[in-house]
């Protein structure tokens, strides 16, 4: 794995240099503004996502598992064909979200708050 921390990561979104599969395992990226990110198959194991606004972002087949997403705007967001075993979405914003065929295995959906979760 490449050592990534928030501030690459972030210079990395604004170029357009994130590529598909790329692997953030274990990254702390709380409460940064990834509005409309594009993480199609990214490994994201155990990072920490906790606060961050993932509105409208592009999750498809990425791996997510023990991923801490608690208090995110998840909002228009797809995590289709995606690996969320055991990620805490907790108090999560999800309207419109998108978690079709995904793997939610005790993943934590406790008060969330939204509409037409599919």
């Amino acid at each position: 794995m490449t050592d990534f921390n928030k501030k690459r990561f972030t210079e990395m979104v604004l170029k357009g240099e994130v590529t598909p599969g790329i692997d953030l395992s274990k990254i702390d990226l709380s409460a940064t503004n990834l509005r409309s990110v594009f993480l199609v198959g990214a490994k994201l194991k155990r990072a920490n996502l906790k606060g961050a606004n993932l509105a409208c972002a592009n999750f498809e087949k990425a791996d997510l598992e023990g991923a801490d997403l608690s208090n995110c705007d998840l909002s228009y967001a797809s995590f289709k064909n995606a690996n969320l075993k055991g990620a805490n979405l907790s108090n999560c914003k999800m309207e419109y979200t998108d978690f079709r065929n995904a793997e939610v295995t005790k993943a934590n959906f406790k008060n969330i708050k939204g509409e037409k979760i599919g």
